[in-house]
C-alpha cells in the first residue's frame, strides 16, 4: 500500500509523493477504504482471506497518525491479519518514528519497519536534503533493533527495550 506523503522530496527519490508534514490519515484511510470497496465491487482483484504480507511504503507513513495502523487493520479486516506469520513491513523515516509509533504499531500488528536511514555521515545526508542528523538516526534506529518476525515477540521486546535482540538489519542502495 502507498502512502504518499512526504516531510520533504528527496533529491534522488522519484516516487509519487506529497510533500506534507502533518498528512490527513482520516482522508488517507478513507481513500484506501474506498479502494478496497471498489476493487470488491469490481471482483478484480480480490484480496486473500488471509494474508501472508502487508508492506505499508511510501512516501513515509510514519508521517500518519500512529493509529493508521489499527484503523488500517479494521478496514483490511482483522480476521485478514490473524495469521501469526503475517509480515506486515511499515516504512518510516528517524525524525517521524519514536517509541509511542512502535507501541502502536505494534499493538495493531506492524511487526517490521523499514527505516529511512540513508547515510549516517553528515554531508551526504545534508546533499540529499535528508531532515535527520546521524546522532538521530542512531537513537531512532533503537526502535527498530528489537524487531522480530512475530508479533508478540516485537512487542515484547520494543517495550521491554532489550537491546541486545536483533533480527535482522536489511541495508540496500538507492541508486
Amino acid at each position: 500500500m502507498h502512502a504518499p506523503f512526504c516531510a520533504r522530496r528527496c533529491i534522488y527519490c522519484d516516487f509519487a509523493v506529497k510533500v506534507e508534514r502533518s498528512p490527513d490519515s482520516r482522508r488517507w484511510l478513507s481513500a484506501v477504504g474506498a479502494e478496497l470497496q471498489a476493487l470488491r465491487a469490481q471482483g478484480i482483484a480480490p484480496l486473500a482471506p488471509a494474508l501472508d504480507t502487508l508492506y505499508v511504503g511510501g512516501g513515509t507513513p510514519s508521517l500518519l497518525a500512529p493509529a493508521f495502523a489499527a484503523e488500517l487493520s479494521k478496514l483490511l479486516g482483522r480476521s485478514r491479519i490473524a495469521n501469526s506469520e503475517l509480515e506486515w513491513t511499515a516504512e518510516a523515516n528517524p525524525e517521524s518514528f519514536g517509541a509511542a509509533t512502535a507501541r502502536e504499531w505494534a499493538a495493531a500488528g506492524v511487526n517490521r519497519v523499514s527505516l529511512g536511514v540513508q547515510s549516517f555521515d553528515p554531508r551526504a545526508l545534508q546533499w540529499m536534503g535528508r531532515l535527520h542528523a546521524p546522532g538521530d538516526a542512531r537513537a531512532y534506529t533503537s526502535h527498530t533493533n528489537h524487531m522480530t518476525t512475530t508479533k508478540a515477540t516485537w512487542q515484547s521486546h520494543v517495550l521491554s527495550h532489550d537491546s541486545h535482540m536483533r533480527s535482522h538489519d536489511s541495508h540496500m542502495t538507492v541508486t
